[in-house]
């Protein structure tokens, strides 16, 4: 078999060379010439057809002139009779119009000249004594015409006029056919065609130059239009459409205003192109022969390894265009899980530690409840729209089981109600108490439709009302479970709706650029219903609200209902659910011993990252950056137990940090633990993780269990447990009441106080840190420009972070619209409200900064007027020595 096969090729290799060789040799014998006479003929076909318009256009002329020498001798009473003897003499004419300088005298014909034509080029150099033919113009009626304009008269104060048809020169050449699609057409002095087998671009007045700039593929034709209207004859080739063509252009002589005459054709007409094609031809009938030969002396050889081949080529494909779309949706599904978790990190984060703290449990129990449940919601959201591949490929299963109706729905009021903010935005609910206790189905599901469809009501909704409706309705052993949400935000244009519920699709995306979205909420949910058996539907008007209506099947449980009392709770937002067993008798084994160090560049975060970690005793060191990081590890001042890493920093990312610490070289970098702490939790990042120096993964929101198993495994250490010898415990300072601060406008002190976990010491450090560096940021956000957008969007983040922290969401929002305007390049929005932002800054820090020196004066704080110089060269000397227990001190 190898044998044949061998032969098979040496046979192709053989007849492959024998007609390479030929062909390669025909065509350089024969370009040459073929060319050289290609040119010349249709430089020969140029210089005919010139002489044909150039004799045309000089009888026009001469006819003209004729005409006027035999009116200027008859008197002005004779004009007309002997005008229309001359229109019946010269089929050509369509009208006479003789006027003087200040308009026209007298007219005869369909098509006189219009008196703006007199303040022409044509006109003048008519006056001046001169014989012309004007460019096509559209007269009053539409009809296309040109105008010759001869001298009337010796003294140069009139002028003759002569209408004639526009479409003269285009009958003309119309006739004329080079090769098979070739032609020719004639430029006035502007571009503009006034004669082309295309007859409709000369009723048009299709002009090269302007056709050029609406249709870029016609670039080259504007070069080459400019090359010959400069020129008076010549040759060369322009590209349209993707044709190459052959052009032989001349200018008219008899023209007098500078119109050039072109011959065209495709250049694969050219007798060049047909012989080399022939030759081709030949070479490939001569090869494709000696190939037939070879194959039928082994064809039964050959096909298999064909067919192999083949497959292997499209499992190839195939497998390139996968890998492509799955890595595409990966980064897509990567930067939606970071941009949705973040901020859930605090949320959760947050919520979980102050539930943990009795002190604060009874006092802020409902509230965290709130922001847990929502946040739990959510994050399950995630997990749930990182699943859409399973969706699209047919692999998804709803996971069915009872369900508790009320719960669920007070889990979607609980998560949105708190979407509204402070938009004046009234929610109505109206629940059915007919409503089932218990159905069963997809609770989650269910849930994520809610969900979605009153997301999408409260985002694009500023003001007005949003109403949610809840309706059951038993079919046998079903129960349609209908949800109506009817809101007044800006509503979908009647173009938009058919493409609402595509995948990844934000229609309006240029009137909705303030509105966040990934484009899957809607799709996720049709999905969703089409798999429990439902339908959704849409109406909207645009500008007045939309109404979207969700009907899935259930299966049904009990004829119990939820009855007057529950309805009316949840109409009222006063139905709640103890439903977190909190593990509060969980085991955290102190870690006295340890030290970390937490790298993230966002302060919620580190803070978040403290607060979990406080129970275990360990020493946290921060770094803001994974330079820091880098250094820190470098230097080994301080030798770290473990290293908590978040994935997506900017400037270096945790894989880039990474990489770099382990390439340092020493035991210690090669070694250490590093635990990746990220919201980029989609599948497979675990694997990513391990296999780029990581020892572990934690996902945020910062799940307490999985922080737990991930100390004992990588920092506890049981000999130094044994060892550890605890310090004595310093006595508590002296106890000082934190004094109120007042009310001040624009600061929701309440809110921003449950952030912080009820603690007022730390809430007014929060807020001198405010006060100390906020008028600063909007200072220098002032001074950006138009160049500067993207560094001026970084900087109104911060503003807009550090207002929603501190509680101040007026300035939070215009620092928040002003940061979405900067990164969608609209410096006029920037301008024309940075001074607002700089007002309502000013206002509250002066307001702000006068609350706190009172709390300053009632707390009895004395005022220095500069730093203890004996404190700051022991804090100088603790730093220089890495000695941060002495910091802290």
């Amino acid at each position: 078999m190898f044998i044949r096969l061998k032969i098979i090729l040496i046979i192709m290799a053989i007849v492959t060379v024998i007609a390479a060789t030929t062909l390669i040799a025909s065509i350089y014998y024969m370009r040459s010439g073929l060319q050289e006479a290609t040119e010349n003929y249709i430089s020969v076909i140029a210089e005919i057809s010139e002489k044909l318009v150039s004799s045309e256009t000089n009888l026009l002329k001469a006819n003209a002139e004729t005409v006027a020498e035999h009116l200027v001798n008859e008197p002005i009473e004779n004009w007309g009779a002997a005008m229309r003897a001359q229109l019946a003499i010269h089929k050509n004419f369509m009208a006479f119009t003789v006027a003087d300088r200040n308009g026209v005298v007298f007219a005869v014909g369909k098509t006189p000249t219009p008196s703006d034509l007199l303040k022409s080029e044509f006109a003048r150099r008519a006056f001046a004594g001169e014989t012309v033919i004007s460019t096509t113009r559209a007269d009053p009626t539409g009809e296309l015409v040109f105008h010759v304009c001869v001298p009337f008269g010796s003294n140069g104060e009139r002028i003759l006029s002569v209408s004639i048809p526009g479409m003269l020169f285009c009958d003309l050449l119309g006739d004329l056919t080079i090769w098979e699609t070739g032609s020719a057409y004639i430029l006035d002095r502007e571009g503009t065609i006034i004669a082309s087998k295309r007859r409709e671009w000369v009723r048009d007045r299709r002009n090269v130059f302007e056709y050029a700039e609406e249709n870029p593929a016609a670039r080259s034709l504007t070069d080459f239009s400019r090359v010959m209207l400069q020129g008076k004859k010549g040759i060369g080739r322009y590209t349209l459409f993707g044709v190459e063509r052959l052009v032989a252009y001349i200018s008219i002589t008899g023209s007098k205003t500078k119109w050039v005459l072109a011959v065209v054709s495709p250049l694969g007409e050219s007798p060049e192109a047909h012989i080399t094609q022939g030759l081709i031809l030949t070479a490939l009938v001569f090869l494709s022969l000696g190939t037939l030969a070879a194959f039928l002396a082994s064809g039964f050889i050959a096909k298999p390894i064909l067919i192999v081949q083949e497959q292997n080529l499209h499992l190839a494909e195939m497998s390139a265009a996968t890998r492509e779309a799955s890595e595409a949706k990966t980064r897509f599904l990567a930067n939606m899980s970071h941009e949705m978790r973040t901020p859930l990190n605090a949320v959760i984060g947050f919520s979980e530690l102050l539930i943990h703290s009795p002190p604060n449990r009874d006092e802020l129990g409902e509230v965290l409840e709130k922001i847990h449940d929502a946040g739990m919601t959510l994050l399950s959201i995630v997990n749930d729209i990182l699943d859409i591949s399973k969706i699209e490929s047919g692999r998804f299963e709803l996971v069915v089981a009872e369900y508790d109706l009320a719960s669920l729905i007070n889990d979607a009021i609980t998560l949105n109600i708190m979407r509204i903010g402070e938009k004046p935005i009234k929610f109505t609910l109206g629940i059915e108490e007919t409503l089932p206790v218990r159905l069963r189905g997809d609770e989650l599901r269910v849930k994520q439709i809610m969900n979605n469809l009153l997301n999408n009501a409260f985002k694009y909704t500023r003001e007005g009302s949003v109403e949610f409706h809840v309706a059951a309705g038993r079919e046998g052993d079903d129960v349609w479970l209908t949800t109506v949400i009817r809101d007044t935000g800006v509503g979908i244009r009647e173009e938009d709706l058919p493409m609402l519920f595509d995948d990844y699709a934000q229609v309006d995306a240029k009137g909705n650029r303030w509105i966040e979205g990934t484009g899957l909420g809607l799709s996720i949910s049709r999905r969703l219903v089409e798999m429990m058996g439902g339908q959704i539907r849409v109406e909207s008007e645009y500008g007045k609200g939309s109404v979207f209506t969700a009907r899935i099947r259930q299966q049904f449980v009990t004829c119990e209902s939820i009855g007057a009392e529950v309805a009316e709770n949840l109409r009222k937002f006063q139905y709640f659910r103890q439903k977190h067993a909190w593990k509060s008798d969980m085991v955290i084994h102190p870690l006295p011993y340890a030290r970390v160090l937490l790298v993230d560049d966002v302060q919620a975060n580190l803070e978040i990252g403290r607060g979990v970690l406080k129970p275990y005793g360990m020493k946290v060191d921060t770094a803001f950056s994974g330079r820091r990081a880098i250094e820190l590890l470098r230097d080994e001042n301080i030798r770290y137990h473990a290293v908590f890493m978040d994935h997506m920093m900017p400037d270096l990312d945790g894989i880039e940090t990474v990489r770099i610490i382990r390439k340092i070289g020493t035991e210690y970098a090669r070694t250490v633990p590093i635990i990746a702490l990220t919201a980029n939790a989609i599948l497979g990042s675990r694997r990513m993780f391990l296999d780029n120096g990581f020892q572990d993964f934690i996902s945020k929101p910062i799940d307490l269990p999985q922080l737990d198993a991930v100390l004992m495994r990588w920092v506890r250490n049981r000999d130094l447990e044994t060892a550890a010898v605890r310090p004595p415990e310093e006595e508590d300072p002296p106890f000082r009441p934190v004094h109120e601060i007042g009310s001040i406008d624009g600061l929701d002190q309440k809110a921003a106080l449950a952030r912080f976990g009820g603690d007022r010491e730390s809430f007014l450090r929060a807020l001198r840190s405010y006060a100390d560096t906020i008028l600063r940021l909007v200072a220098r956000a002032g001074g950006f420009d138009e160049k500067g957008l993207d560094a001026y969007a970084i900087m109104v983040h911060g503003i807009k972070s550090s207002s929603y922290g501190i509680g101040a969401r007026q300035l939070g929002r215009l620092a928040e619209n002003l940061e979405s305007a900067a990164r969608f390049g609209d410096f006029a929005f920037v301008r024309a409200r940075q001074a607002e932002l700089s007002a309502a800054a000013g206002k509250l820090l002066a307001e702000l900064n006068e609350r706190l020196n009172e709390v300053d004066r009632e707390s009895g704080k004395p005022a220095r007027e500069a730093p203890d110089p004996a404190v700051l060269d022991r804090l100088g000397r603790a730093c220089r020595n890495y000695d941060m227990d002495g910091v802290d001190q």
